[in-house]
């Protein structure tokens, strides 16, 4: 009698067995393997890892304090380097131009920042954090912290500088190498979805 995994079922594996894990019956045998399934695996983790320090922050922040992620993103930086630019935030968080765009706007819109033209360049604004937003800024602070901290105790303070190494290493990377362009589609597949 074949045996079917039930999702329902609080299923746990013993750490030190070298059983495989069941496989369902509609699953298939990977695409890749080598190098280009290791890092697309280190890849998927790094996600994971992000979605899941992320999730909390609509209940935890946005409810409460009424700033989405992206805004908060762009408040933090300000609090912690007034007279930051846009392009500057959008280069030390990674955050689209756009996306960062609209969160100033806002920002500003809700009285949390405000910008001043630099003197010495007057196409750049700088931007600062108004009173409430950075009495805002220092609380959410906190409490970003707390939830930070909870994350990093599952692993030793050496394991926690080794994974700040590691990071600083994979984002340097990324950002002075030239990316591969992925190899074209077989099939022109926005046209095939539509019929």
């Amino acid at each position: 009698m074949e045996t079917r995994y039930d999702e329902r079922q609080d299923v746990s594996m013993d750490v030190e067995s070298k059983a495989e894990p069941m496989r369902s019956d509609h699953e298939r045998p990977p695409v890749l393997t080598g190098a280009e399934a290791e890092a697309v695996r280190v890849t998927r983790s790094a996600t994971v890892l992000v979605n899941l320090v992320s999730a909390p922050f609509y209940t935890n922040s946005q409810v409460p304090y009424g700033i989405s992620l992206p805004e908060w993103r762009a408040l933090r930086e300000i609090s912690a380097h007034p007279g930051i630019t846009q392009t500057e935030i959008a280069e030390q968080t990674a955050q689209h131009i756009m996306t960062l765009s609209r969160a100033v706007r806002h920002l500003t819109k809700l009285g949390l920042i405000e910008g001043h033209v630099d003197p010495d360049d007057r196409r750049r604004t700088r931007l600062y954090t108004t009173e409430l937003g950075e009495e805002m800024a220092i609380e959410m602070q906190h409490r970003e912290g707390v939830q930070a901290r909870h994350i990093v105790d599952g692993i030793t303070p050496d394991e926690v500088d080794e994974l700040l190494r590691i990071v600083a290493k994979l984002v340097h990377h990324v950002r002075t190498s030239e990316r591969p362009p992925p190899p074209p589609a077989s099939r022109d597949w926005r046209a095939a979805i539509k019929r």
